[in-house]
C-alpha cells in the first residue's frame, strides 16, 4: 500500500474514533438495547455475541454504533462532515485487509 492510501486509512481511523467519543450522550445501553442489536444480526453473528454476553458486548463498536445511529447519530454522516471527499470515498470503497470473524467459535 502506498504511503498516501495509508495516510487516508489513518485519517478515517482516527475520524472514526473520534465519532465514538464526541458522541453527545453517555453510552449507557439497556439489556433492550442489546437484545435489539442481536435480532439484526445474521445468525452466526448472533449466536456468537449472545453467548459473550451483554456486558462484554458494550466493549463492541458494532454494538456501540447501533445504539448511537437508533439515537440519531450515524457514523456516515459523522465522516461526511469530518473527512474530505477523496477520503469519504475512499471509506465506501475500501478493500477488507482481515480476515472476516470466525462467529462459530
Amino acid at each position: 500500500m502506498d504511503k498516501e492510501l495509508r495516510d487516508r486509512y489513518s485519517r478515517i481511523g482516527r475520524t472514526i474514533c473520534q465519532y465514538y467519543s464526541a458522541a453527545p450522550w453517555p453510552f449507557e445501553p439497556t439489556d433492550k438495547d442489546y437484545r435489539e442489536w442481536l435480532k439484526e444480526l445474521c445468525p452466526n453473528e448472533y449466536t456468537f455475541y449472545k453467548k459473550l454476553g451483554f456486558p462484554a458486548c458494550q466493549a463492541v463498536n458494532a454494538f456501540r454504533q447501533h445504539w448511537l445511529e437508533r439515537r440519531g447519530y450515524y457514523l456516515k454522516d459523522y465522516l461526511r462532515m469530518h473527512l474530505n471527499p477523496q477520503d469519504y470515498a475512499i471509506y465506501f470503497q475500501r478493500p477488507v485487509f482481515y480476515e472476516e470473524p470466525n462467529f462459530t467459535a
